[in-house]
C-alpha cells in the first residue's frame, strides 16, 4: 500500500462490508487506500444466489424491504434500477396456518404506518384469525393508558397490553417469527418495534399516531408504480447481483478473500491486522469491522476487554433454509400467494414458507415450482436429514404434495442472526461509548441496529460517514475532542 495515502482496512465481506468500501470510495475526498479482508472464499456473506437445473435458489434472503432506507439507493447508484422486480401482482397474498387450514393474513400488520387507518380497520374488522372479542380488544387501544415506565418491554408484552393478546400471538408473533424466529416474542420492542414503541409515548396510541400522521402526510400512500407499492423487493437474477454489483464498483480496493483474521493490533498510528498464521497483513490507519459481533469480540478482546464482553453480550440465532421444487402437477393446493405463516401454537417444525415461483417470476421453469421453509435451530444442530423429512411431510400434507421433490437444497446459517433482547439499545450505547477511547476503530453490521439487507447497508452507511470525518476532519464519534 502507498504509504502517502490513508490506509482503511475492512474486514468482513458481506453485504455491510462491501457498502461500507463502496461508500467510502466514492465519498472520499482525500487519498485512501481500501483493503476488504473476507474469510470464506467468496464475498457477500449471507447472500448467496445459485443456478440449478433453471431454478434460482436463494441460500439466504431473498428479498428486502422497501421502504427501509439503504437498500432501494444503493441498488440505483449502482445502476440495477432496471433489474428490481416486486412480487407478482396477482399472488401477493400470505397467507398463516390456523388449525392445519391456511387463512389470508392481512396485509396491513406488516406496515401498518404506510396504511390509511380506514384501510386497516376494514382489515382487522373481517379477519377470522381474530374472535369478536379480540376486535373489540384491539378497537379499544386508543383508550389504553400509555405505559409511563422509562424501562424496556418485550414485544409479547408491549403488545399483550397495548393491541391485546389475540392480536399479538394470532398476528404480530407469527409475522415477526418469519424473520426473527419462534422467540421474537421476547425480543425487545423498542428495538425491533420503534414505530409502535414511539407512537405510544408521542400520543398515547398506535391509532392515535397512526391517525396523525396520516392526517399530515403531504403525498398519497400508495402510487401507482409497482416498486413504490410492494413491501418487498428483489433482483431479477438473485440478489446476488447487488453483491456483484458491489464487487465490480471496488476495481481500486484491494480485496482479498480466503483469509481469516486472527488478531488485531493496537499501536500509535492505528491498527496492525495479522493472519491466522501470524503474518502481518497490513498497517491500517483506520479500521471498519463489518463482522459479527461475537467475531469482533474476540479480535477486541486483547485491547478492551469490556468492549468486547459488551459484544459478546448481544445474542445469536442459527436457522435453516430448506428449498423444494416439484413439477406443477404435484402439488395440489393452488399456490396463489407468497406463502404462508406458522404460529408456534401449530407446532410444525418450521416457521414459515415462501412459494418462491409463485411470488417472484424467474424463480423456477415453466411446469415446476420452487417452494423454500424457514427453520430455526440450535448451533449444535445436525440431523438435516430427519428434520428435512419432517418438514416434507408436512408440507405434503398442507399443500397436497404427491411425489419425491426433484429438487432438495439445505442451507444452514449458524449464528447469523443477532437478536436483540431487552435493554438492547443501552448495550448499544455502551458499545459506542467504548468505541470512543479507540481513535480510528468503527463497528457496522446488522447487531447494531436492523437485521434486514436496508439496515446493513444504511450502517454501513453511518460508519462509513464516521470513518471519513475522523480520517478527514478528525471527528471522533461521541467524543468531544479533535486528532490531527
Amino acid at each position: 500500500m502507498n504509504p502517502s495515502k490513508k490506509r482503511v482496512a475492512i474486514l468482513g465481506g458481506g453485504i455491510t462490508g462491501l457498502s461500507a468500501a463502496h461508500f467510502l470510495k466514492t465519498r472520499a475526498t482525500l487519498p485512501m487506500e481500501i483493503a476488504l479482508l473476507e474469510k470464506e472464499p467468496i464475498l457477500g456473506g449471507q447472500i448467496s444466489t445459485l443456478h440449478h437445473d433453471d431454478f434460482l435458489i436463494e441460500e439466504g434472503p431473498e428479498s428486502f424491504v422497501r421502504y427501509k432506507k439503504g437498500g432501494l439507493e444503493l441498488c440505483e447508484a449502482l445502476g440495477l434500477q432496471n433489474e428490481l422486480i416486486v412480487p407478482h401482482p396477482k399472488n401477493r397474498s400470505t397467507f398463516i396456518l390456523k388449525n392445519g387450514k391456511l387463512v389470508h393474513f392481512p396485509r396491513g400488520v406488516m406496515n401498518p404506518f404506510s396504511q390509511s387507518i380506514f384501510s386497516l380497520i376494514s382489515t382487522f374488522l373481517f379477519t377470522p384469525l381474530l374472535s369478536s372479542k379480540g376486535k373489540l380488544r384491539l378497537a379499544l387501544e386508543p383508550w389504553i393508558p400509555p405505559r409511563n415506565s422509562g424501562s424496556d418491554e418485550t414485544i409479547e408484552a408491549f403488545a399483550n397490553r397495548r393491541l391485546g393478546a389475540e392480536f399479538c400471538q394470532n398476528l404480530l408473533l407469527p409475522l415477526l417469527s418469519g424473520v426473527y424466529g419462534p422467540e421474537a416474542g421476547s425480543l425487545s420492542v423498542r428495538a425491533l418495534l420503534k414505530e409502535y414503541a414511539s407512537a405510544e409515548q408521542t400520543s398515547g396510541s398506535i391509532f392515535r399516531a397512526l391517525r396523525k400522521k396520516q392526517s399530515t402526510e403531504k403525498t398519497p400512500l400508495h402510487s401507482t408504480k409497482s416498486i413504490e407499492t410492494s413491501v418487498f423487493i428483489s433482483l431479477h437474477g438473485g440478489l446476488a447481483k447487488l453483491v456483484q454489483a458491489l464487487q465490480d464498483s471496488l476495481t481500486e480496493c484491494h480485496i482479498v478473500v480466503n483469509t481469516r483474521v486472527r488478531s488485531i493490533e493496537k499501536n500509535s498510528s492505528g491498527y496492525g491486522i495479522f493472519t491466522q498464521a501470524g503474518e502481518k497483513l497490513m498497517e491500517a490507519d483506520a479500521l471498519l469491522m463489518a463482522t459479527p459481533a461475537y467475531m469482533t469480540a474476540s479480535l477486541v478482546r486483547p485491547i478492551d476487554p469490556e468492549l468486547a464482553h459488551r459484544l459478546d453480550s448481544i445474542p445469536y440465532g442459527s436457522g435453516l433454509v430448506f428449498t423444494f421444487g416439484f413439477y406443477d402437477n404435484q402439488v395440489k393446493r393452488p399456490l396463489r400467494g407468497t406463502g404462508f405463516l406458522v404460529p408456534k401454537k401449530e407446532k410444525l417444525p418450521f416457521h414459515a414458507c415462501t412459494w418462491s415461483s409463485s411470488k417472484w417470476t424467474d424463480r423456477a421453469p415453466k411446469g415446476k415450482v420452487l417452494i423454500r421453509t424457514y427453520v430455526s435451530i440450535s448451533e449444535q444442530f445436525t440431523d438435516f436429514e430427519q428434520l428435512r423429512n419432517s418438514v416434507l411431510d408436512a408440507l405434503r400434507h398442507i399443500l397436497k404434495i404427491s411425489g419425491e421433490p426433484i429438487l432438495s437444497e439445505t442451507h444452514p446459517h449458524f449464528r447469523s442472526l443477532p437478536q436483540y433482547p431487552l435493554n438492547y439499545e443501552d448495550t448499544l450505547a455502551s458499545i459506542r461509548q467504548s468505541l470512543t477511547k479507540h481513535r480510528g476503530l468503527f463497528l457496522a453490521g446488522a447487531a447494531y441496529g436492523g437485521v434486514g439487507i436496508p439496515d446493513c447497508i444504511l450502517s454501513a452507511d453511518n460508519a462509513g460517514g464516521e470513518l471519513l470525518a475522523y480520517l478527514e476532519k478528525g471527528f471522533v464519534p461521541g467524543g468531544e475532542k479533535k486528532f490531527h
